[in-house]
């Protein structure tokens, strides 16, 4: 199982972190300061769920108006940091 964290950080100094545990995921970088992290339920599994990832500044760029997290940290199962997305 892998942990990914979501984290947003904003002018005001707070910050937001969502964490979800999967067996699989999945990264799609947009070479435009964007990228898109999937995680799947099961191994199997064809449909999952996205969560985008920019900087506030990629965000005005591409016109970006839904919600997207600054950076994203996945770790293995022994809490290994494997991947980061920023």
């Amino acid at each position: 199982m892998f942990t990914v964290k979501f984290i947003s950080q904003f002018d005001d100094g707070t910050k937001c972190e969502h964490s979800i545990s999967c067996p699989h995921y999945s990264v799609y970088d947009h070479g435009n300061g964007c990228s898109t992290v999937t995680v799947y339920q099961g191994f199997t599994e064809t449909g999952g769920v996205d969560y985008e990832i920019m900087s506030d500044e990629s965000a005005v760029e591409v016109k970006y108006s839904g919600i997207y997290y600054n950076s994203c940290y996945i770790e293995n199962d022994t809490g290994k940091t494997i991947n980061r997305i920023v």
